[in-house]
């Protein structure tokens, strides 16, 4: 397996821990700063959708960092590479009214 791979994957995984709700400190640090960030943005344009889009920010940076963990470990453990579908992202979010088919 080349050592390159292995590297990326290994930092993929590294960011997708630091994003998921398996840390137990990374609300505070990582995913509120964040979803502040997002907030803020959002709010530029409509001041009313900002405490809408703080959840909606903090929740995303919740599934990114289980999907980047999922996706670096594959890269650094195997030598498959695949693409998320919407069938597979379906399953990590069920709620249709997040994914459009």
């Amino acid at each position: 397996m080349d050592a390159n791979r292995r590297v990326k994957g290994g930092l993929l995984a590294l960011v997708g821990f630091l994003l998921s709700p398996l840390s137990w400190w990374n609300d505070l640090f990582v995913n509120v700063p964040l979803a502040f960030a997002f907030a803020w943005i959002v709010s530029l344009f409509s001041a009313s959708a900002s405490t809408a889009s703080f959840v909606i920010g903090y929740w995303l940076t919740n599934v990114l960092g289980l999907v980047l963990m999922q996706k670096g470990a594959k890269m650094a453990l195997t030598n498959l590479s695949s693409s998320y579908s919407r069938k597979i992202l379906s399953r990590i979010c069920p709620s249709q009214s997040v994914i459009r088919r």
